[in-house]
């Protein structure tokens, strides 16, 4: 039931309907850390592929050594190594000078551009575009995106030891991003989908507003003038990090 919710979730549909590969990226993300534990070599291999869309495996290899998983780290890197020796091998040299030089002027012209929340950047996720959109400068943005990078870095090595690790490295992931955006939110539905059937689907307007938001990023982004992505995970993380309360009146709640 869970991968089938996060399958019909709007992140996966969008990014279906326009030939992306978020579904995937992000299967291989929360399979390869799932499985890094049990079975090492096959969960760091399966993270190495990520090496075919950076962004989403920002924080691979922290999660790996953060939680000690040396086997997995090794596979991780044998399969990234071993990925760009037979593009090489294959395409040659030409695909990495388009990647080094030319794609990346490319990003960079789009990353200067003025924020428009009826373009693109409305769905996209970093911290970047959402402090390009309330008026910061491209350095100020890069510095606030990049502040942002070393704390969920920071913030993985103290949830280390957290149950729920996996999830929380799924979020900490998109807000290490520069560059996603909501159809690349494939793995987060799948954490909210997996936090809901431990709750026994106990389901309210927070877990609506989560799921649903990759489908109304846009909407929300023209309506506001504001790209908002960064602090609806941020609203997923810190539910997810901090412990549970119990009822004020739990005598009360009971009758």
């Amino acid at each position: 039931p869970v991968i089938l919710v996060a399958l019909l979730s709007p992140a996966a549909l969008f990014g279906t309907e326009i030939g992306q590969v978020g579904v995937l990226c992000d299967a291989i993300l929360v399979s390869g850390l799932v499985m890094a534990s049990s079975r090492p070599n096959i969960g760091g291999g399966l993270l190495g592929l990520l090496a075919i869309k950076p962004q989403v495996g920002l924080l691979v290899p922290f999660a790996l050594l953060f939680k000690k998983r040396w086997r997995s780290l090794a596979a991780f890197f044998a399969v990234v190594i071993t990925l760009c020796i037979f593009t090489i091998i294959w395409f040659g040299l030409v695909p990495w000078h388009f990647f080094l030089a030319q794609d990346h002027q490319a990003v960079a012209i789009m990353l200067n551009r003025p924020f428009a929340p009826s373009t693109y950047q409305g769905w996209g996720v970093s911290t970047f575009w959402m402090a390009r959109s309330f008026g910061a400068g491209i350095g100020l943005a890069k510095f606030v995106q990049f502040a942002v990078a070393i704390a969920s870095v920071v913030a993985l090595y103290a949830f280390r030891h957290q149950q729920n690790f996996v999830e929380l490295a799924v979020y900490l992931s998109l807000l290490a991003s520069p560059y996603d955006f909501t159809y690349g939110m494939v793995a987060f539905s799948l954490m909210l989908a997996e936090s809901a059937r431990q709750r026994g689907w106990c389901l309210g307007l927070l877990d609506a507003l989560l799921f649903l938001w990759p489908g109304i990023c846009l909407v929300v982004s023209i309506a506001t003038g504001h790209e908002l992505t960064p602090l609806i995970v941020l609203a997923a993380l810190l539910r997810a990090a901090l412990p549970a309360r119990p009822p004020v009146l739990p005598a009360l709640a009971q009758e």
